[in-house]
């Protein structure tokens, strides 16, 4: 059972513009390491951006926590620059096709509905690339997947 806000030092959950997150607006990166045991993973990956003028890669520190994945300008960023629930993304997968000179080995995480935002990782190295798939497969399942077997049939996937 994920740990509740409380036990994590948080007090609300968020509003806009990350519904599903916890409501972060004032901290640092350090402060979510602060507390490993939450931290499913964490570090600099390449995200693409989602301009419609500019489809640029930029280098963003990432953090994993509850559900959510954070990102950030730097390690010591004063706030994040953006967050999203996991919630109804149901796959990561590699994005081979979205290869160029900056974002050498990509993925993507997929939501449930075609009409959401598809997100767009890479790493330095494959296997890199296969721990931050696997950790946000680990996230997904952990703070998303359906509890309810009554409502879980054998034709859905993992979801939130």
């Amino acid at each position: 059972m994920p740990p509740s806000m409380a036990q994590n030092g948080f007090s609300r959950p968020c509003a806009q513009p990350w519904p599903g997150c916890i409501g972060l607006t004032a901290f640092v990166a350090q402060h979510l390491l602060a507390i490993p045991a939450n931290i499913s993973a964490f570090g600099y990956l390449h995200k693409k951006s989602n301009s419609q003028l500019r489809n640029r890669w930029q280098i963003r520190f990432i953090v994993v926590y509850c559900g959510c994945i954070y990102y950030f300008k730097t390690s010591s960023s004063a706030q994040p620059q953006g967050a999203f629930s996991l919630k109804g993304y149901n796959r990561i997968i590699r994005a081979e096709d979205e290869t160029t000179p900056t974002a050498v080995f990509p993925f993507k995480i997929l939501h449930i509905s075609e009409k959401k935002r598809v997100w767009y990782f890479s790493t330095a190295s494959d296997e890199e690339r296969r721990r931050w798939m696997a950790a946000i497969r680990s996230e997904v399942k952990h703070h998303c997947i359906l509890m309810d077997a009554y409502k879980v049939t054998r034709y859905q996937s993992f979801t939130c």
